[in-house]
This record gives C-alpha cells, structure tokens and sequence, in this order.
C-alpha cells in the first residue's frame, strides 16, 4: 500500500462536514495553515503568490496569541495545522517552541506539519519526530535551477540537502506514514521537461524520502499547454520507475484536480463551498477569508489580536462572504476546486464511499 497525502477524495473522510457544507451550514475548518512570518523571507522564489522577497519587513506571530487561537479551534473540532509562507516559517526564531505548543493542544490530539524551503530547517530537528510532515520545496534537482527559481545564493542548495539528510535520520521512517517528502512545484519554463522531472525523482530516491510531490505552479501567464502535458507524462514515467525500482519512494501528483484544470476551458465556476474546510491565521493575526487571497487585506475576517477566532469564524460577515464567492476569476490551479466538487457531488447523492483510511496519509489535512 502506499498511503496517498493528497488523495482527490480524502475530505470524504471528514464526510459530517461535507454534509454541513452541502446543506449551505458554516463548519469549523478541519485544517488551518498559519503563516509564521510573512513579507520577507530568506529567498525570492520567482513563482512566490506570497509577495515575500528581499527589501520587505518581516511579521513574525505572537506564539502565545497564536496558541491560544489555535485552542480555540481545537475545542471547535479544528485537528490539523499546516505551518507555510507568508515568509519562511522556520525564519521565525521560536518555530520548535510554537510546535511543541501545537502538540501540546489536546494532549497530543492536534497535528502539526510544516512546508519549508528547508534552509533553516536544522531548527526542527528537536520536534522533527514530534510532526506529521515536513515537506521540503525544491523544484529541481540541478543547482543552477534552484539558484535561478529560489533567487539564492549558491550555498542554499547543498544547505537544503544537508538538512534533508539529517531530518531523515531524525525521523523514523514509517511505513506510509510520507512524514518526510519534497514539493516539486512544476514552473514552465524553468522545470518542467522530462529529464528534469525524473531528476527530482532520483534525487528523492538517494536522500530516501519517502515521497515527492508534484503540482503546477499558479501563473499569471499561462504557458503552452505542451508544457504542462510533458510535465504530467514525466511525473507518470517518474512514477513508474520508483515502482518498478521497489524503492518505497512514491510519486504524487498533487491535491484534487490541479492538473485537470489547467486544460483549455476547464476552469471551474460557481461558488467556492468547501473554502470554509481550511482556515488561513497569518503573521500579523489576520484571519483571511481564502487560501489564494490571503494577501488582499481588505478580503480578512478580522484579527486574533483583536477578536477571538470562535467569533471571527462563525460570524455572519464570514458566513456572508463565503457565500458570495464565486471561483470564476480566481486564480488557478487551486486545491479547493477538487473539494468543492465533493460538496457538490454529496448535494446530488453522487459521492462514492469514503477511500480505505490506509490510502490516505495525513487524515486530518485538507
């Protein structure tokens, strides 16, 4: 079996809140991302949708406010918190003290995992065994392409894979537990040709992660369709060769439909009714309304320093705004899509069974 994090139908697992959305009820978020830091950060990735980069102030969050948030959520039935950009979040100087504090909610009962550039991400070897994942964003195997894509420094690379070395030997390796992985975000044109594709996944094989996980890249301007379709014939061929090697290194292709969407015509339309499902809390407090519109202060919530989440999640501006949103002009690909269709399916009676748990790795993030 190899448990699959990003399974299409895993929110099926959580199918009380798919009714609830269906039936047009506001839920608590079963997973929230938290921005640790946001604004600048210690690269400047050219496909970066967080505006982070060189000459801007970093935000860091208040762990005692941000816990007590969190807390809050659990006692809501909130299970999952996916640590994530803004900035770097391993550049907040108190990130193994914020994630002890997460596991310490619910006696062990909320979840933590994080997605880094992992320059810094010596800084989780004390709480690495303590997390549900660490995924390293790489993007390639080539140094010279990592320098171009992450505007770093020549050392960031081998820096990345020192850290990588010594998570795995941190973590146990477990079988279909994918804990320790890299992200390979697909940017045409810099990384998407098939020898660069099936690099990433030999370079996953050595350091013996336990997967790596490829999704298209979020672009203003979309490239030639070729591009996306080499890109998806070489993460089959990546695919094929791990499996056939019978290394335990899997090959995933990302949350949901990603890739079904970026086909001529093929953006979704309607409204957005599983946003409710992850809550965003950045670095300065803010509760946004959406993943993809985190940056766009005047689409927020409120603010945790100012009001307690219950509050701010279940109030009727919230549940007014998630309402009213249409995802006709969103950005694309996003993973909410493949959820929305699942409300949609259970409104119609059309869903199938929820998958086999031991298909699905990391149950409680969506």
């Amino acid at each position: 079996m190899r448990a699959n994090p990003f399974h299409g139908d895993k929110l099926l697992l959580h199918i009380e809140r798919v009714r609830e959305l269906a039936a047009g009820r506001l839920v608590a978020p079963q997973t929230i991302e938290v921005d640790l830091t946001d604004g600048a950060c210690n690269q400047g990735c050219v496909y970066c949708c967080f505006s982070s980069g060189e000459g801007k102030v970093m935000d860091w969050i208040d762990p005692g406010r941000l816990l007590s948030a969190l807390t809050e959520a659990y006692e809501m039935g909130t299970r999952a918190v996916e640590l994530v950009g803004g900035g770097e979040p391993t550049a907040h100087p108190r990130v193994a003290e914020i994630v002890q504090g997460i596991r310490s909610i619910g006696a062990g009962d909320m979840e933590a995992g994080i997605i880094t550039n992992g320059v810094l991400a010596e800084r989780l070897l004390p709480v690495a065994k303590e997390m549900a994942f660490i995924r390293v964003s790489l993007d390639t195997a080539d140094p010279e392409t990592y320098r171009v894509l992450h505007k770093a420094p020549p050392r960031h690379f081998e820096k990345v894979m020192k850290n990588l070395r010594a998570l795995r030997e941190a973590i146990p390796v477990e079988e279909d537990a994918r804990r320790l992985g890299i992200g390979y975000l697909v940017v045409p044109p810099y990384n998407h040709r098939t020898a660069q594709v099936m690099d990433g996944a030999a370079l996953a094989r050595e350091l013996d992660l336990d997967y790596i996980a490829y999704r298209p890249c979020e672009l203003d301007t979309p490239p030639p369709q070729e591009h996306w379709e080499e890109a998806q014939r070489a993460i089959e061929q990546a695919r094929w060769w791990l499996g056939a090697s019978g290394h335990r290194t899997a090959v995933f292709g990302g949350t949901g439909n990603r890739w079904e969407t970026l086909k001529p015509g093929a953006h979704p339309t309607g409204p957005c009714d599983a946003k409710p499902v992850v809550a965003v809390i950045q670095a300065n407090g803010d509760v946004a309304h959406c993943i993809l519109y985190r940056n766009q202060r005047d689409l927020r919530i409120g603010n945790i320093y100012e009001t307690s989440f219950r509050e701010l999640w279940f109030s009727e501006e919230h549940e007014r705004t998630w309402k009213a949103r249409e995802v006709s002009g969103c950005p694309n690909p996003c993973k909410l899509y493949g959820y929305n269709e699942i409300v949609r399916r259970e409104r119609l009676g059309l869903n199938p069974p929820a998958p086999d748990r031991a298909e699905v790795a990391h149950h409680n993030y969506v």
